[in-house]
């Protein structure tokens, strides 16, 4: 079920034209960056299954000073993410450290339902 879920959302970023890395080693910016976060199966005892929170980190090629890039990248993200959302999607923009390599992102936290 959980690897159903993330098999969905790199389809559905890949459908939206972003390049995605499920490992570290696949991270060559602009990529979304795919962690699990968490998975529960809170909120879904009538449906069964269970609630995977997958963090998606847009790391940008030019850092987060490309204004253009980055509103045109997020709205692709949010394009591809929100039907598959089951709570309120939301891109914080931070860094994430990755081995030894800190990129600048966002990230945003996707909880999605598997059954």
């Amino acid at each position: 079920m959980i690897a159903d879920t993330v098999a969905d959302v790199v389809a559905a970023l890949e459908g939206a034209g972003l390049r995605v890395a499920e490992r570290a080693g696949d991270i060559t910016p602009p990529v979304c960056y795919l962690q699990l976060g968490q998975v529960t199966t809170a909120g879904t005892v009538l449906a069964g299954g269970v609630l995977s929170v997958l963090y998606v980190h847009y790391i940008p090629v030019r850092g987060l000073d490309n204004l253009a890039g980055d509103a045109a990248a997020l709205d692709a993200l949010f394009a591809a993410l929100a039907p598959l959302a089951a709570t309120d999607l939301v891109a914080t923009r931070t860094s994430v450290t990755i081995t030894n390599d800190t990129w600048p992102c966002y990230r945003a936290d996707l909880s999605a339902l598997a059954v």
